[in-house]
């Protein structure tokens, strides 16, 4: 009698799991996982301009920073998803735990290079000329020089005011700040053979994690789910999509499919935007001093290039507002990237390519990862075959010439029997070389075995 296997399995499977029925054929892997590399990172150049000013018993001075920052954030992460085989099956339900790793690739994950050019302008008055010269001055000691000082409009041409490389992991959740110290050029300008200034590099940046937002996805890593070739059960945005957020390195979030009752080959998940959050701060300085009898001027200070959270720097070169507009271009709307920018927390996107220059904003990209509902493809999905006990992984677990599909959903025999009929004759044989009945031991009734027929005797086993 013709079986249906979709009656069968119905009977053997509820919810996408087992409850009765075939075992699990040996070897046979239930839990599936599937992990890809990824870069995620950007490269960008921000202008710098910055200045100091004072003025000492009529000496006026002012230096000037102009030049350009260049950063580049570069980071490895593993992703990957996780299943069971066993909730492959038409009309099925299956979690797809997804993960998150954060990983130390070969070279720095961050780079922050500023160079620039210093410019020193000193103006003297008059006044402080005649006063200098006179006896017991305090500048009396300058007073050779200060015609010449005067004149002083000079620059300090490229000069490096910080180079800061790290090579980590990337912070999240519960983990530590990354402190970053870095280095820079050290250089002092002279006038008629005399030193007259100074400067000093004093460079870090921290990057740490961040915390959850008020709207999912704006803290931790994160990304936007997608189904592929099936439905999704809830969502952030029911049916649709899912915002997952992971606080901790390497911790399952699951997207749970719900497959159609007559699936495709395959279904799968849509990642995209991925991106990594991190907070970010910086500290360049340039420490300035007046050297030797220039001493007696006084102390010009410092120039803070950076100066804690880089979210003012953001800003003020429309970074947050691209990100965001980015974002809106890809999900719909901006939930809040854009005012977690201006308070210096940057997300650290994957995109296509991969480390993009930006600007121009980027396109952000996505990773699909396919789940194969019928490995063997013999038109039985993985779930129903470990239902039934056949070998999901080849196509014909009875090696009888039928495949496994062919036999449950077309002739109605048993997969796991090469003759189901036990006439002596292989199913595959009944059906593709003698045209017999592979459910009937005698097909033309005459008393003989198909089996018998065909090897014994001779005789036609469909001719009585």
């Amino acid at each position: 009698m013709q079986r249906t296997v979709r009656a069968v399995l119905t009977a053997l499977v509820v919810g996408g799991t087992i409850v009765a029925g075939g075992a699990t054929p040996a070897g046979a892997v239930t839990p599936v996982s599937q992990t890809q590399h990824l870069r995620l990172g950007f490269s960008t150049t921000l202008p710098i301009a910055d200045g100091v000013t004072g003025s000492e018993v009529g000496i006026d001075y002012e230096f000037s920073v102009d030049g350009t920052a260049t950063l580049t954030v570069d980071l490895g992460v593993d992703m990957s998803i996780a299943y069971d085989r066993e909730d492959l099956v038409p009309g099925g339900t299956v979690p797809v735990d997804v993960t998150f790793q954060p990983t130390n690739d070969s070279g720095p994950e961050f780079d922050l290079d500023v160079v620039g050019d210093i410019v020193a302008d000193v103006d003297v008055s008059a006044g402080t000329y005649v006063a200098a010269c006179l006896p017991l001055s305090p500048l009396l000691p300058l007073c050779p020089v200060l015609a010449g000082l005067d004149s002083i409009d000079e620059s300090l041409d490229d000069f490096t005011f910080a180079a800061l490389s790290g090579d980590f992991v990337a912070p999240l959740g519960a983990d530590a700040p990354v402190v970053i110290p870095g280095s820079g050029d050290s250089a002092v300008l002279s006038f008629l053979g005399l030193d007259v200034i100074s400067a000093q590099v004093a460079a870090s940046a921290t990057l740490g994690p961040v915390a959850s937002g008020v709207f999912p996805g704006l803290g931790g890593a994160a990304t936007v789910a997608v189904p592929v070739g099936a439905d999704l059960v809830g969502g952030d945005v029911p049916g649709i999509a899912d915002v997952l957020e992971w606080q901790a390195a390497g911790t399952a979030q699951t997207v749970t499919l719900q497959l159609p009752a007559s699936p495709g080959s395959s279904a799968g998940v849509d990642l995209g935007p991925i991106y990594h959050w991190l907070s970010a701060s910086a500290n360049v300085a340039i420490d300035l001093d007046f050297e030797g009898i220039f001493g007696l001027i006084g102390d010009p200070g410092n120039v803070d290039i950076f100066s804690g959270s880089l979210g003012p720097v953001f800003v003020a070169n429309g970074v947050d507002t691209a990100i965001g507009d980015a974002v809106a271009g890809a999900i719909g709307f901006d939930p809040g990237f854009a005012a977690q920018v201006a308070t210096g927390n940057l997300p650290v996107p994957f995109t296509d390519p991969e480390v993009a220059t930006f600007p121009p904003v980027p396109t952000l990209g996505s990773l699909v990862f396919s789940v194969g509902l019928d490995a063997d493809g013999d038109g039985l999905l993985d779930g129903e075959e470990l239902a039934l006990g056949t070998d999901p992984d080849d196509a014909d677990t009875d090696d009888d010439g039928l495949s496994d599909g062919d036999e449950v959903l077309v002739y109605g025999t048993d997969p796991l029997d090469a003759d189901t009929d036990d006439d002596g004759l292989s199913d595959g044989d009944e059906v593709l070389v003698y045209g017999t009945d592979p459910l009937d031991a005698d097909t033309d009734d005459d008393g003989l075995s198909d089996g018998d027929e065909v090897l014994v005797y001779g005789t036609d086993p469909l001719d009585a």
